[in-house]
């Protein structure tokens, strides 16, 4: 039996065992080989590196490899060499660009020559559009050092080769794919296969088998199961090289589609209704009526009602005129909350006639039952099954596909319907990146969802063009296509003008920044093929702009020139499934490495069909200073003179940014459903965690693969609240700068805010709009109001609030509607209805207007500012503060007792009266060991000693993804706090406050806040820092008028030492610290922002454990504590001065370090 071996993708990380096996006398390889070290070997491009070695000693590698759509030959430009090898060589294959990779370097262990097959058929596996594999060998090589590859392929010659005259000529050798990867069958199931399928459905649809029982597939081939063989098809597949031996696969297939009821139910229209229509051939003609849907912006809201007049011969005319206005007002009340909390606001109805013009198999049915000759039509055929066996890949799922297609060489669209609550098996989610999703038509009476995928989609080779004269009239028609949901006619409209602009720029100016290429269904030449898309690009040169808004790796001065931008690109939907050969084509005939996307937000917008295809960017977890002018021309996008691109601050705007890296997509994410209840700050912030699974500080993951996340996550929201959060387009009447109006601002983190400005969740998230009715714990399933049933594996109850009534408040008075003149504030939503209500309020014509206010916190007066700038009157606003000022105790007062009250308050509490929040233990979970909950509405079973609410959203995320075991890999965290928390708010004069706190690690035996060491500054702005009596600072606030540059970075200073600090509390005794503020401005500061300073701090703590148990354990030798002082600085300078070393580049103020004084006093 051979060994096993396991194939991965290399990484940085490799690099030593990588250098170890270029080192083995035992190696043997072909190709240029590199001598180590090899500190360069990532900066140069591959499509592909891989490593092979021993499950049992994955430390020691057997094998590496290089695959590349180039070879590594610095001659040509690198897409040209097709067209070089087509011109030169004998060769009589359609190799192109994208159907074609080189295999440029490989080297192995002797003695394990099946590796090599391993490699070439795992390459096979990832690139399903790749059809041969060639390997270049250069003159200078011998045919010796190839020998290991002639039996895999075929050796083509130049065509001057000449045996006597002209030998010493490269040769290339093409490994086929269908030569090389081994064969599969598929057949029809006979009763006999019964038991391995009953077996595979075991593994992934366990409850297929207990619904149906043990012979369900051998019951529905006898034909003792009601339905319809003749239209059925149940095809196995055997595998020779499984492990099993058997039946590998299986998939139902049947012709039974109702046309209508898909037609009436689901958008069809830019699939062809999924009917034949045939040129020239007889057709009939049927008409339905449907609801299209058309999307709403809440702030578009006609508040003139009509109010009838009301009467009355005992009132005078004063308060019928009062009265009337009141009335009027309250019914303006009333129609914005109903408006804007109503579930068919934001998505219109609008009936259309949709006429289908189909073929007919006879005209004497032209008249008779058009409805049975429109089923009779059908197009398409469906999939009621698809089951894979666990040993096989998941790759194998393209295979089946192609299958699919071939047993019904009549019909182009094979259809998936998927029942509601369905949970999708791997082999499902393979299946489905192939497919297209199907929208819901308003009036849709189905839950299923349905895909779609189309025959060209699998059979069809694509190729690149540039952009000619002739192509401009299919362009412009495909640029005024709407692919995508949120395309509007205003966004259609003011793009093609631009689009027109570089199309012109591109023919007309040689010297044009610009690429435009096409793309064509076909590889037959441009004159027989059809455009199916087309892209522009340009070169790309914010990197070190966005680098400071975005987690991107540092600059690499090898890609400074090797980078794009994609202006625009339009592909049909069909074709999106083959994104990263598209753009890696793309990129490598326009000379790039990397390209970039950036999305607009609020401004005209270009459209990238495949920007859902490109790995999103995740803005910086925490706000630096980057000592820079953050509105130098440096920080804004790269304008151009003769096309008028959106400009954009790439170090201060809000937009998306996409990037793809022309690695191969690898999808990250969680398998079994999650349903979360409530958008709070905490469920935004363990959105983005999981979205971004994929990040880490030393960029891992993105350094090899496109990174793409897949989830199964729904989030029950309330009526609006996504479509308010998520609409740029509110505009405030009074305020001139919409980034500082209420309506904009938030109270959070900007790890939070950022999940909303400059991040779309909905994107990746299923958002349900209503109101939770009830939770059937027995099914799992969670019921809505609109009579929506979600099933879940794991609920988890995100919904706390923040001011108003509870969410989860069972009083009669919350289950009922409010009153139309209350308000809370809760999020934009809250804000805007109230901002709304202030403009009826403020302009209608009552003699008195009384606003009144309740609660006591920051955020209050944040409103009663928004109130007065918002054409509110001072004397019109009434504030009510219900907090109770604490005061020491000199009077003796018997019907108080301050002592007791916290145990008469547990002693209700076990009678049964709480206070309404849900019991969790310290996993967060509740006495459902499938429902989780976290925020401000829940509380411990039992009390607990250290801080766990008021902490950091990001902290908290984090803990409920390691406690439901989400991450990429499980992480054990400790159950105190340590992160800082941040608050923020705008207070009345223009003012601004930031508010940075450290969580309580312990509770009892410590002093309350009013005995620690307090310092204030204040020069223009008011900073205090408190901190405890290990001098560690536990909080910073900050008020300042300096509104458009809010100083997020203190954050990084929270939960630090004094001393690592720069000795602050020194310095600021000693009057040398006029202002907080511009003493951590200070250039010394960066180092402790920078992203990889946690690191250094984890090695630090790592030092001193292990010095303190050498101190503890040498006590008798005479080791006093001044020498360990003095050796625990050594090691920790020693910490310091290498993290600078490694990351010097990467700060923009430079530190000095000794080697730099020891050559300056050499010179």
């Amino acid at each position: 039996m051979g060994q096993e071996y396991e194939i991965r993708s290399a990484n940085m990380k490799d690099i030593g065992l990588i250098e170890s096996l270029f080192l083995s006398e035992s190696a043997i390889y072909f190709g240029e080989k590199q001598e180590p070290p090899l500190t360069q070997l990532f900066h140069e491009y591959q499509t592909h590196r891989l490593v092979a070695y021993q499950p049992d000693n994955p430390n020691e590698l057997q094998a590496y490899c290089e695959f590349c759509i180039y070879p590594n030959i610095p001659v040509l430009s690198n897409d040209y060499w097709i067209q070089w090898l087509q011109t030169r060589f004998c060769i009589d294959l359609p190799i192109s660009l994208m159907n074609t990779i080189f295999f440029n370097f490989y080297i192995q262990i002797k003695n394990h020559d099946e590796i090599l097959n391993l490699v070439i058929m795992e390459l096979f596996y990832r690139e399903h559009k790749v059809t041969f594999l060639i390997v270049v060998r250069p003159p200078n090589y011998s045919s010796e050092e190839y020998e290991m590859l002639q039996e895999h392929g075929k050796i083509y010659y130049p065509i001057a080769f000449n045996m006597f005259s002209c030998r010493n000529l490269p040769t290339i050798n093409i490994i086929k794919r269908s030569e090389f990867m081994p064969e599969i069958t598929f057949r029809k199931a006979l009763p006999e296969d019964n038991d391995d399928v009953i077996e595979m459905i075991d593994f992934e649809e366990p409850e297929m088998r207990q619904v149906h029982g043990d012979y369900f597939i051998a019951e529905v081939l006898m034909g003792a199961v009601v339905g319809n063989l003749d239209k059925d098809k149940i095809i196995v597949t055997e595998d020779p090289e499984a492990a099993n031996g058997g039946t590998t696969g299986m998939m139902w297939l049947t012709e039974e589609v109702n046309i209508e009821m898909l037609i009436k139910n689901f958008d069809l229209e830019s699939l062809g209704n999924l009917v034949t229509c045939t040129p020239d051939a007889p057709h009939g003609v049927i008409q339905f009526n449907v609801f299209t849907a058309e999307q709403r912006h809440y702030f578009n809201l006609n508040t003139e009602v009509n109010i009838f007049k009301r009467s009355s011969a005992r009132l005078d005319k004063t308060k019928i005129h009062n009265a009337h206005h009141q009335n009027y007002i309250f019914t303006k009340f009333k129609y914005i909350t109903d408006e804007l909390k109503n579930r068919n606001n934001y998505l219109h109805k609008v009936t259309k006639t949709l006429s289908i013009t189909f073929d007919l198999l006879a005209r004497k049915s032209l008249i008779r039952n058009q409805k049975y000759c429109l089923n009779n039509s059908s197009n398409a055929f469906m999939m009621k099954n698809f089951i894979l066996h666990p040993s096989l890949r998941l790759e194998h799922t393209y295979y089946y596909l192609c299958a699919m297609f071939s047993a019904y060489p009549d019909k182009d669209y094979c259809v998936i319907a998927i029942p509601a609550n369905t949970k999708y098996s791997a082999s499902l989610w393979a299946l489905l990146k192939f497919f297209i999703r199907v929208k819901h038509r308003p009036s849709c009476e189905i839950s299923d969802e349905i895909f779609i995928a189309h025959r060209c989609s699998v059979s069809t080779e694509l190729c690149v063009f540039p952009l000619m004269k002739d192509d401009i009239d299919d362009v412009a028609k495909m640029a005024g296509e709407s692919n995508c949901y949120r395309s509007s006619a205003e966004t259609i409209g003011s793009q093609c003008p631009i689009l027109m602009q570089i199309i012109s720029d591109y023919l007309y100016n040689q010297k044009s920044e610009f690429k435009c290429w096409v793309i064509r269904c076909g590889t037959v030449g441009r004159e027989n093929t059809i455009i199916v898309g087309f892209v522009t690009l340009r070169p790309f040169s914010n990197y070190e702009a966005v680098y400071k808004q975005y987690m991107l790796p540092h600059n690499a001065d090898y890609l400074t020139y090797d980078r794009g931008e994609i202006i625009m690109l339009r592909l049909h939907p069909y074709f999106h499934m083959w994104s990263d050969e598209i753009l890696r084509t793309v990129a490598i005939r326009s000379s790039f490495r990397e390209l970039f996307y950036f999305e607009v937000i609020g401004d005209v917008e270009m459209s990238n069909d495949l920007s859902r295809k490109m790995m999103p960017i995740e803005p910086r977890r925490k706000i630096r200073n980057w000592f820079t002018d953050t509105e130098s021309p440096l920080c804004y996008r790269r304008s151009s003179m003769p096309v008028k691109i959106p400009l954009i601050n790439c170090v201060k705007d809000n937009y998306y940014l996409f990037r793809h890296n022309l690695f191969p997509t690898k999808y990250f994410g969680n398998q079994n459903p999650l349903v979360v209840v409530g958008f709070s700050d905490i469920c935004k912030a363990f959105l983005r965690l999981i979205v971004f699974g994929w990040n880490t500080t030393d960029y891992k993951n993105v350094s090899v693969n496109n990174c793409l996340p897949l989830v199964d996550i729904t989030v029950i929201v309330n009526y609006g609240e996504i479509e308010a959060e998520y609409d740029p387009n509110v505009t405030c009447l009074y305020c001139t700068s919409n980034n500082e109006c209420y309506l904009n601002s938030a109270h959070s983190c900007p790890f939070v805010m950022d999940t909303t400005k400059r991040l779309d969740m909905r994107n990746w998230i299923n958002f349900v709009a209503g109101n939770v009715e009830s939770i059937d714990r027995g099914e799992k399933c969670i019921v809505l109001d609109n009579n929506c049933k979600i099933h879940y594996d794991k609920l988890l109850l995100l919904c706390d609030t923040k001011f108003g009534l509870s969410t989860l408040d069972s009083d009669p008075i919350s289950d009922s509607q409010t009153p139309y003149n209350y308000a809370h504030i809760n999020g934009r939503l809250d804000k805007i209805i109230l901002y709304h209500k202030l403009i009826e309020l403020s302009q209608g014509e009552l003699s008195r207007k009384h606003i009144v206010i309740y609660g006591y916190a920051l955020a209050l007066y944040e409103c009663i500012d928004f109130l007065l700038r918002h054409n509110c009157y001072a004397h019109d606003i009434v504030y009510v503060q219900p907090h109770i000022v604490q005061e020491p105790e000199y009077l003796n007062n018997p019907t108080i007792d301050k002592n007791l009250d916290t145990i008469l308050l547990q002693m209700l509490s076990d009678l049964g009266i709480r206070n309404r929040q849900i019991l969790v233990d310290e996993q967060y979970c509740t006495n459902d060991p499938h429902i989780y909950a976290a925020g401000k509405h829940v509380t411990f079973i039992w009390e607990v000693l250290y801080q766990y609410t008021n902490v950091s959203e990001y902290e908290l995320a984090h803990k409920l993804i390691d406690i439901l075991e989400l991450g990429q890999k499980p992480i054990t965290t400790e159950r105190k706090f340590s992160k800082p928390c941040l608050f923020h708010a705008q207070l009345p004069l223009e003012h601004m406050i930031i508010k940075i706190t450290m969580p309580k690690r312990y509770l009892m035996g410590k002093l309350s806040n009013e005995y620690s060491y307090i310092m204030t500054t204040y020069s223009g702005d008011f900073c205090r820092i408190r901190m405890n009596l290990k001098w560690i600072v536990e909080e910073i606030v900050c008020v300042s008028r300096q509104l458009n540059k809010p100083p997020y970075f203190l954050e990084h200073f929270c939960g630090k030492h004094e001393a690592l600090l720069n000795n602050m509390r020194g310095r600021w005794k000693m009057g040398l610290i006029p202002d907080f503020v511009s003493f951590f401005e200070q250039p010394w500061t960066e180092y402790i922002m920078h992203d990889r300073f946690n690191d250094m701090q984890v090695k630090n703590h790592a030092t001193i454990i292990s010095l303190m148990n050498m101190h503890c354990g040498v006590q008798g030798m005479n080791i006093g504590d001044s020498d360990f002082a003095d050796a625990r600085k050594h090691f920790l300078e020693a910490n310091l001065l290498k993290f600078l070393r490694k990351f010097r580049k990467e700060f923009v103020n430079e530190f000095p370090l000794p080697e730099d004084w020891e050559s300056e006093q050499y010179t």
